[in-house]
């Protein structure tokens, strides 16, 4: 009987720490709600950009912006 009460109270304790969760992330993220959205280039760099680096694929920056850490040509 005792372990059925823990496993119901560990349960219920789960779904409280779940719904506080949500419940802080929509309240810290609401003053957000009137600004703007994903704008074309972070969207096209976030994409095919994290795509070419998981493939191993030469990374093609948008507009050419890049900066180069250490040397080039090195793999």
């Amino acid at each position: 009987m005792q372990n059925d009460e823990r496993q119901t109270r560990a349960a219920r304790l789960g779904v409280f720490f779940f719904a506080i969760c949500v419940i802080l992330f929509m309240v810290l993220g609401a003053y957000q709600l009137r600004q703007p959205g994903l704008h074309y280039d972070e969207a096209k760099e976030a994409g095919l950009n994290a795509m070419e680096l998981i493939t191993g694929q030469p990374v093609t920056a948008f507009r050419d912006a890049t900066v180069q850490i250490g040397l080039g040509g090195c793999r």
